[in-house]
């Protein structure tokens, strides 16, 4: 009984990981943690099972779902891209790293920001990584637009956000791009005086 409902788990969280309807990096995790513990061959499940589960997979359930698949559709569903706040401080030593921050500037007013970061909303973000040229990026956010083979960091103020801009960027093909689980919580957290 067990088994099955890790099945059912996996494939659920799947199946609504790739249509984009869901992500939770929590989940994630405990979900990667699951497949590990059953190596291979984690679940055998119809098209037809999975569409009852009310999934919409982008993968073909007939076929037995092996821990590589797994771990590639984890990693276009921005799983394991998160950094801590120690982890934050080394990448920004480095060049060829950004860090934006998509939260309002009303936002920012109230409570500051990361120093160096780049304010481009979460709305956007779609816009300003795909559509606009490098001319209009800097004259907007007064910055050379980055290459898809820069490191992006996502801020926010919990994470949450954060983590959406995340996955817009992957899809648009920045693949070095990164999440500041903790945003500027966890930023000021470690700030502040104590």
């Amino acid at each position: 009984m067990a088994n099955r409902f890790i099945k059912v788990f996996v494939i659920k969280y799947l199946s609504s990981c790739s249509s984009g309807s869901f992500m939770n990096t929590d989940i994630s995790k405990g979900c990667f943690r699951l497949c590990n513990v059953l190596n291979k061959n984690i679940c055998s499940v119809s098209l037809s099972k999975a569409k009852k589960l009310h999934c919409k997979p982008r993968i073909d359930y007939s076929e037995k779902v092996t821990l590589n698949l797994v771990k590639h559709k984890m990693s276009s569903c921005a799983c394991g891209k998160d950094v801590d706040y120690n982890q934050l401080i080394k990448l920004m030593s480095c060049d060829k790293v950004t860090v934006i921050d998509v939260r309002e500037q009303d936002e920012l007013k109230e409570t500051g920001k990361i120093p160096g970061s780049l304010n481009i909303p979460l709305g956007e973000i779609s816009k300003a990584l795909n559509i606009m040229n490098d001319e209009e990026f800097k004259c907007t956010y007064g910055l050379s637009r980055p290459s898809v083979e820069d490191t992006l960091i996502f801020s926010c103020r919990s994470g949450k956000r954060s983590l959406m801009a995340l996955d817009e960027a992957l899809k648009l093909g920045y693949k070095n791009s990164l999440n500041f689980a903790g945003g500027w919580m966890e930023w000021e957290k470690n700030i502040s005086p104590k």
